[in-house]
């Protein structure tokens, strides 16, 4: 998943929300490094990864990219999912879309310093808030998949594997509520273990 879904799932776990960014960038042990509640976040933020990574409605979608295209999917269907994400979004959120932009901006760039003490650039809130509303429109999204490629080696995979991206979003819209209600559930029973684990270790 990318930033708004990572935002909103540690939203649903009640943790810092710049946490759900974090862990984009933040390599190696977590603990001990952050405030607790945070290092909560980041490390929410790989479990979600790896939930995501084995969902079978996002194998199912994988399988439908043509090799070599296929090696990309991951990618690309990280950055389709936030498109879908902030479409439906009164499904899946109370808050309305630019509120929310805005909150998870204003904490995201609250955290500068976490972000710069691991190597990575302070995010401007402002532009944070840009980006995440960008999400909503097609424009946005093939901004965004542009500047992800231009990041990859070999950005033309990414590219061509993009190329008629919106053809695989009615597949996308039926997946997003399955594969958000899962995480969801995730990210509320990861909480919940680490609360158990925190009160035996008390």
């Amino acid at each position: 998943m990318n930033f708004l879904a990572h935002l909103l799932l540690a939203d649903v776990a009640q943790l810092p929300l710049a946490g759900g960014v974090l862990g984009d960038v933040v390599r190696g042990p977590v603990d001990g490094r952050f405030p607790q509640a945070l290092g909560l976040s980041i490390r929410l933020h790989r479990r979600v990864d790896t939930v995501t990574d084995a969902h079978p409605a996002v194998e199912a979608l994988t399988q439908r990219f043509e090799s070599p295209h296929r090696r990309y999917a991951g990618v690309l269907l990280d950055l389709l999912f936030d498109h879908v994400l902030a479409r439906q979004w009164s499904q899946h959120s109370d808050e309305r879309f630019g509120a929310f932009c805005k909150r998870g901006a204003r904490e995201v760039g609250d955290a500068g310093s976490w972000f710069t003490s691991a190597g990575a650039y302070a995010p401007s809130a402002f532009m944070f808030e840009r980006l995440l509303r960008s999400y909503a429109l097609e424009a946005g999204m093939s901004r965004a998949i542009r500047r992800t490629a231009s990041r990859l080696r070999r950005p033309e995979g990414l590219i061509d594997a993009a190329e008629n991206w919106t053809a695989h979003l009615p597949a996308l819209n039926e997946a997003l509520p399955i594969l958000m209600a899962d995480l969801k559930t995730t990210a509320q029973g990861f909480v919940a273990a680490e609360s158990a684990a925190q009160q035996l270790a008390g």
